[in-house]
């Protein structure tokens, strides 16, 4: 199971410009190296690392002394560079569990809402219900 996160950083992973927010608009936070511009290269987050392994630790995984970044090279109309940068065969830490039991359909939109962080649940059904008097 591949499990995505928005981590509590100030900017990027790989670049100066801040971190986006969901209620930013689109292409609002954009720095050099994210337009792809010659000549600019990744810059590493360190707090998004920390974070990373922290939560690596947490989950129970093998976290690695050494681990390597790498390009996986592929041509999208949205990404600009051409590659994305991946930690495919040596990433930072491997394994750990992630425990969860089953929720009711009630209890899982609750859930679902909270984990997405805009609050309201309904909003994304896009039909809005009528109060019943």
């Amino acid at each position: 199971v591949e499990v995505h996160v928005r981590l509590a950083v100030a900017s990027k992973l790989f670049s100066g410009a801040a971190a986006a927010r969901p209620q930013a608009a689109a292409n609002s936070s954009v720095a050099m190296f994210d337009a792809a511009l010659p000549g600019t290269l990744p810059r590493l987050n360190g707090a998004a690392v920390s974070q990373g392994v922290v939560l690596a630790a947490a989950l129970g995984a093998d976290v690695r002394r050494v681990s390597v970044f790498e390009r996986k090279h592929y041509f999208y109309q949205d990404l600009p560079h051409g590659f994305q940068i991946t930690q495919q065969r040596r990433p930072y830490a491997e394994g750990g569990r992630l425990r969860f039991c089953e929720l009711s359909r009630d209890d899982a939109a609750a859930a679902s809402a909270a984990v997405d962080g805009d609050g309201d649940g309904k909003k994304k059904k896009g039909k809005k219900k009528k109060k019943k008097k």
